[in-house]
């Protein structure tokens, strides 16, 4: 199955379950990307293999904003 396209910007979560996070920075070469995500009210960053990710849904997305 080919993988989906992350684009920065997006929203996305790990595969796995976890936080909502935006892409920041994505390195085609090596398959990675950075993410940044709010935990308690910090803002938090990791390096991430795009393969791990998965797009949120926009629904999702208003539903956490209240919109």
């Amino acid at each position: 199955m080919a993988s989906e396209k992350i684009e920065v910007g997006q929203i996305v979560r790990l595969k796995s379950g976890g936080p909502k996070m935006t892409v920041g920075i994505i390195t085609h070469s090596n398959g990675m990307c950075i993410c940044q995500w709010f935990t308690e009210g910090k803002l938090e960053k990791g390096d991430l293999p795009l393969e791990s990710l998965e797009s949120v849904e926009p629904d999702e997305i208003k539903a956490t904003i209240g919109g």
